[in-house]
């Protein structure tokens, strides 16, 4: 799974818009242009650094579970068929009983931690913007309810369901998403474009380009502040993302805080 990174020009332009920031009134100095470059830079290498590590988790438990449940297959088909022996045979069915009791513990061994990535899977849906869930909503739904009906899950399955949905939220955290979205802000629902830069941070422009808002998301789902953004800027960024107008430079305000605890 190769990370999915802005083009070259689009990089450009929002690393430059994020670097210049609506709301500083001074042009940076190219040693702050430097310093907040190689900042990007390293938190890009960060990022697929987590990429490769989960890549090689994934392809490990997916080697695991595919040998556990071929030797437990066979398992079963060699206690099936010595059932018809002598009792001379006894003892050898009972060792792989054994055998098989001991897989079964093994393969059990993974519930806390499936339980604990399913736990920690559910948190992360309000922080989706409801235009981008799509991909992720039948993923969702097949996660088990709660620990309760987990067990009635294939542990297979509930592997494969984690790793696919880890997959998908990391696509999205990595890539910039244009939408088209009703809002709901201060009491009023507008008709907008939305720029959404990952799942940090979002911004909204109304057709006419006489409203924008900024936006952040949230445990209860995305937060939209009017005002403090340039309409024109969002709109650029925007018809730039969606190749309607050539490269050019823009200032949109990039607002840092610290993570929400899920």
């Amino acid at each position: 799974m190769n990370p999915h990174f802005l083009r070259p020009a689009s990089t450009i332009l929002f690393l430059f818009a994020f670097l210049t920031g609506a709301a500083e009134p001074e042009k940076p100095s190219l040693s702050d242009f430097d310093a907040l470059v190689g900042r990007w830079v390293e938190l890009r290498s960060t990022l697929a650094a987590e990429k490769q590590s989960w890549e090689e988790d994934e392809q490990r438990w997916n080697e695991e579970i595919a040998l556990l449940e071929t030797e437990k297959a066979a398992l079963l088909n060699e206690i099936e068929t010595s059932s018809a022996f002598s009792a001379t045979e006894d003892k050898k069915r009972m060792d792989l009983l054994t055998q098989k009791e001991k897989l079964d513990r093994e393969l059990n061994s993974l519930r806390g931690v499936l339980d604990r990535a399913e736990a920690s899977l559910r948190t992360w849906e309000p922080f989706l913007p409801e235009q981008l869930r799509e991909q992720t909503a039948p993923l969702f739904q097949a996660l088990p309810q709660n620990e309760t009906d987990a067990p009635h899950h294939s542990i297979v399955k509930r592997a494969q369901n984690v790793v696919a949905l880890f997959t998908r939220i990391e696509t999205l955290q990595n890539n910039v998403h244009a939408t088209r979205e009703t809002l709901d802000v201060a009491g009023q629902r507008r008709q907008v474009e939305v720029l959404y830069l990952g799942l940090a941070c979002g911004f909204a422009v109304s057709a006419n380009n006489d409203w924008a808002a900024s936006g952040l998301p949230a445990a209860e789902g995305w937060r939209w502040t009017p005002g403090g953004v340039d309409p024109l800027a969002v709109r650029t960024a925007l018809d730039v993302l969606n190749r309607q107008r050539t490269a050019t430079l823009v200032e949109l305000p990039l607002h840092v805080q610290p993570e929400v605890a899920r």
